[in-house]
């Protein structure tokens, strides 16, 4: 991003989504965004690299993937044609994720662990309640 206040010529590593912008431009502009909106304000971490803005990513794509990005790991789930396969990735380790850690017994932790985030990312975002998530939630694994 670039603007009046806005520190020139940096980068910042934040997981934030594209919903986060409208926050952003309307704290810039000193408006309070309507109660409706979803996203989250990127001012302070445009300021200060060390504010997260959130912890995790929820990845969807139609009704045939479900993921969840944090820093270190990537789980995705995709369900087509039938079968359900799942991909883990050690992001720092692996930045092009072409190691798939899923179902290793040194991995199966951390698999779980951001299998039961997933679940709860689904749940946070009300994937249930829409046409894709039901049909990926149907067939796939929880």
């Amino acid at each position: 991003m670039a603007g009046p206040g806005i520190p020139a010529d940096q980068r910042r590593d934040s997981m934030v989504y594209l919903l986060d912008i409208y926050p952003t431009l309307c704290q810039l502009i000193g408006l309070a965004p309507p109660p409706s909106v979803e996203g989250r304000s990127l001012v302070a971490a445009l300021h200060d690299p060390g504010v997260r803005v959130r912890n995790s990513l929820y990845l969807a794509y139609a009704g045939y993937q479900r993921g969840i990005c944090t820093d270190q790991h990537k789980l995705i789930r995709y369900h087509v044609d039938g079968n359900t396969t799942t991909q883990l990735f050690d992001r720092q380790a692996d930045p092009w994720e072409v190691n798939n850690l899923a179902g290793r017994p040194e991995t199966a932790s951390i698999q779980a662990e951001l299998a039961a985030q997933l679940l709860h990312l689904r749940d946070e975002w009300d994937d249930l309640a829409t046409t894709w998530g039901q049909a990926f939630w149907a067939v796939a694994p929880t």
